[in-house]
């Protein structure tokens, strides 16, 4: 919601109590999780102590190929440094990949430096991000550039053109594996939402995969979908998306985090396996005794009609 009222500008510093406040770096904003005690330290103050994080260089080069999406390549991400590889750093992502990604993509990518125990993600804003800052904040923002002479404690450069759909299995995000090595497990739920994947674009390309293979939901999975905000929603519901999603046998909620966190729609029984457009997947994290896997949300839609984690190319 601060990037829909346009209150994020690049250089501005933010601070929140979720730690995936850190998600609008995708349009250079400082923004970081804190604990209660900073929180009110902020209101007083109006300042706080950072010490400044290191950065490391990530470029993504190629071409995606659909239907893999901004989230397999966080996942990528995730599994190449690690539960800690991005401790305490600021990782610069650039590349051909990043350069094209809509602002919903940057931040589903931004959303994801958290799993690795990086303090912040950014990314240059290109010409499709500036236009939106310039919507929503009611002027032209100045956007920074690295300088010429930046230091970079480590720089990894990957060609992804032929990166697959990916998943990341219990319990730890890192965790990941092509979805048609997991075609034998079975669902119990599926969730498309989340601050990672719970924007506007991430319910289109659902809903326009939905179209494509024609299907409906599987009877034996529950399938839920959870818009980040009011503003999306009623996009959802105007756009007859909403209604789709419900008349293929989904269940449409109200905004919010939903089944990112404990204590809200679906929580899972003991021994229930959830396959989840979310960012994590730790144990017990959303009921005891149950497993949560992460895709993207065309994985998660194939895998809604099949019963079981479907890579989203077998039924195109």
């Amino acid at each position: 919601m601060l990037l829909e009222k346009g209150l994020v500008t690049p250089g501005s510093v933010i601070i929140g109590t979720d730690s995936h406040m850190n998600l609008l770096g995708a349009v250079e904003s400082f923004s970081i999780g804190v604990g209660n005690t900073d929180i009110v330290a902020g209101f007083v103050l109006g300042k706080l102590w950072f010490r400044i994080p290191q950065s490391v260089k990530v470029v993504f080069n190629g071409e995606l190929e659909y239907p893999v999406t901004s989230k397999d390549v966080a996942l990528f991400f995730v599994s190449e440094f690690g539960g800690d590889g991005a401790n305490y750093l600021s990782i610069e992502f650039d590349g051909e990949i990043v350069n094209k990604f809509s602002l919903a993509d940057r931040i589903t990518l931004a959303s994801m430096v958290t799993e690795t125990s990086g303090k912040i993600g950014f990314m240059v804003p290109n010409d499709g991000v500036k236009s939106f800052l310039k919507e929503r904040v009611g002027k032209e923002v100045e956007v920074l550039e690295p300088d010429d002479d930046a230091f970079y404690t480590d720089i990894r450069e990957y060609d992804i053109t032929h990166l697959e759909p990916l998943v990341s299995c219990p319990h730890v995000p890192e965790n990941v594996r092509k979805a048609r090595e997991l075609e034998d497990v079975r669902i119990d739920e599926v969730f498309i939402g989340s601050c990672t994947n719970g924007r506007y674009e991430d319910f289109k390309l659902a809903y326009d995969y939905l179209l494509k293979v024609g299907k409906e939901f599987n009877p034996n999975v529950r399938v839920i979908f959870t818009p980040a905000t009011r503003e999306v929603a009623i996009r959802l519901f105007e756009e007859g998306i909403a209604k789709a999603f419900v008349e293929a046998g989904g269940v449409f909620t109200n905004p919010g985090c939903s089944l990112c966190t404990i204590g809200h729609h679906g929580i899972l029984a003991r021994g229930e396996i959830l396959l989840s457009t979310s960012n994590r997947n730790f144990q017990g994290k959303l009921g005891k005794g149950s497993y949560v896997y992460l895709c993207s949300p065309l994985t998660a839609i194939a895998s809604a009609i099949t019963g079981k984690i479907t890579d989203p190319r077998d039924l195109l």
